[in-house]
């Protein structure tokens, strides 16, 4: 938990009107200051059952006060919660792990925002499902991870409060990276 008052805090403002080009109009952002005041909460709940499976919930909660114009401060992130199921186990010496993991993050709508500040309202609430499915194991001596993630895997057109593009565009939809971890370690010869 935190609680934080500010003097001359300084965030960007949504200037009054888009600046117009040939190209279109864009918004533009002012650098103000602001007496303010953030408070929040981080929290985190872990524990693992049956000795191969974890489950971890995590919550972000902010609120944030501009005593400047007595009203909410812009840009400031909505609520998050999430939750992962991770299923975990050892094959081998050799494979020091192998897991699957599915989680679900869920992002309220940002309705703390003073009005008529920013260039659109701000977008609605959403909830994106991932899974990753990965090992740890070892070829000779060096160690390897190795895994592969799928995030937005229902394909949720949304935008995020806090992205600049949600103006222009929907956020990323379905996402799959596959990563390969190698750690440099140097090894005694003795």
């Amino acid at each position: 938990m935190y609680h934080n008052q500010f003097s001359n805090f300084i965030y960007m403002n949504p200037a009054a009107q888009p600046e117009l080009t040939i190209k279109g109009a864009y918004p533009v952002f002012n650098y103000d200051q602001a007496n303010a005041r953030i408070s929040g909460i981080d929290a985190k709940l872990q524990t693992q059952l049956f000795n191969h499976l974890e489950i971890t919930t995590k919550a972000m909660i902010l609120r944030a006060w501009n005593y400047s114009i007595n009203d909410y401060l812009v840009y400031v992130p909505s609520d998050r919660y999430s939750l992962d199921v991770k299923a975990f186990t050892s094959i081998s010496k050799n494979v020091k792990e192998i897991y699957v993991q599915a989680g679900y993050q869920f992002i309220t709508k940002q309705w703390r925002v003073p009005a008529n500040t920013d260039f659109a309202a701000p977008p609605k609430e959403y909830g994106l499902l991932s899974a990753e499915l990965g090992s740890s194991f070892k070829f000779g001596k060096q160690q390897i991870n190795i895994s592969i993630t799928a995030t937005n895997l229902l394909n949720e057109i949304y935008r995020d409060y806090l992205d600049r593009f949600r103006y222009f565009a929907d956020s990323q939809g379905q996402n799959f990276t596959l990563r390969i971890k190698v750690p440099l370690t140097i090894y005694d010869k003795k």
